[in-house]
């Protein structure tokens, strides 16, 4: 599951169905990370592949953050009167 992590690069997610994929991705590998670190698995056990799974969760948190502020800032300009 971390193999399959694609979202990791600074920027990455791009719409709302990469985010969606980056969500599904995210929670399928950390389902299986907790269940195998719940089993004694190390960190290192995962190799490199790992912290893909923190890089991507800052993606998926990088991206909504982005659209909670357009979304703010929309409504913000839609409140401006012009007279």
């Amino acid at each position: 599951e971390l193999a399959r992590l694609e979202y990791t690069a600074v920027n990455s997610i791009r719409s709302a169905s990469n985010l969606t994929t980056a969500k599904l991705q995210y929670d399928a590998a950390k389902t299986a990370v907790d269940a195998a670190r719940a089993k004694g698995a190390a960190t290192s056990d995962f190799g490199t592949n790992y912290w893909k799974l923190a890089d991507q969760k800052v993606e998926i948190d990088r991206y909504e953050a982005k659209e909670a502020a357009i979304t703010k800032a929309t409504n913000e300009l839609a409140r401006l009167e012009y007279t």
